[in-house]
């Protein structure tokens, strides 16, 4: 059902691990104003954010070769 569609979809998961990647760093770097210690995610979760996100990149261009 997807098969006419499949470029648009690759497009689609591409902008998406775009916007984590970016999302993530900024994630990283980000001090809420109103508490005076940093709120950002815990190293772990960070790092597992990050394999996700490279296991998704992978899996996009594996996607994208069979194309």
């Amino acid at each position: 059902m997807a098969a006419p569609h499949r470029r648009l979809l690759l497009y689609i998961g591409g902008v998406s691990l775009a916007v984590g990647g970016v999302m993530l760093c900024f994630e990283q770097r980000h001090v809420h104003a109103s508490c005076a210690t940093n709120m950002a995610a815990p190293l772990a979760i960070r790092v597992v954010t990050f394999l996700g996100l490279a296991l998704g990149a992978v899996l996009l261009l594996a996607a994208a070769s069979c194309a």
